[in-house]
């Protein structure tokens, strides 16, 4: 079972850094600056997730599955067209529409899933 979690832990690291740079990469340059500062402490939790994955703790491993299975949904969508959007000040959704079929989310999408499989399988003993 620890193997299982070191795996997860690695992918979670490895992937989850990966989708992040992909993103600002990849993001419209007027946003650019604004991500910057939004996505660059997320590679920190990253790292901090990662070794606690890699501790076995369980718990945050079924709750960091269940996370990405969102963000799965939410690149997915955004490959659709429809950018959903949820501040941490006040409790609105906003939802736009964007242009769809742009590659980077459906290649997003497609790392979160292999997150959210590795997680599973560690979490859940799978």
């Amino acid at each position: 079972m620890n193997k299982k979690f070191r795996q997860a832990a690695l992918t979670y690291a490895g992937i989850g850094i990966l989708v992040v740079l992909l993103t600002l990469f990849f993001a419209v340059p007027a946003r650019k600056a604004s991500l910057l500062l939004y996505l660059a402490p997320g590679i920190f939790f990253v790292l901090i997730f990662a070794l606690l994955i890699y501790k076995n703790f369980r718990k945050l491993t079924m709750a960091l599955c269940f996370l990405a299975g969102l963000r799965t949904v939410l690149f997915m969508l955004n490959f659709f067209g429809i950018h959903v959007e949820y501040p941490f000040l006040g409790f609105r959704v906003h939802v736009l529409m964007t242009q769809p079929f742009r590659p980077i989310f459906l290649i997003n999408s497609l790392l979160m899933v292999l997150i959210a499989y590795m997680l599973a399988r560690a979490a859940w003993d799978l």
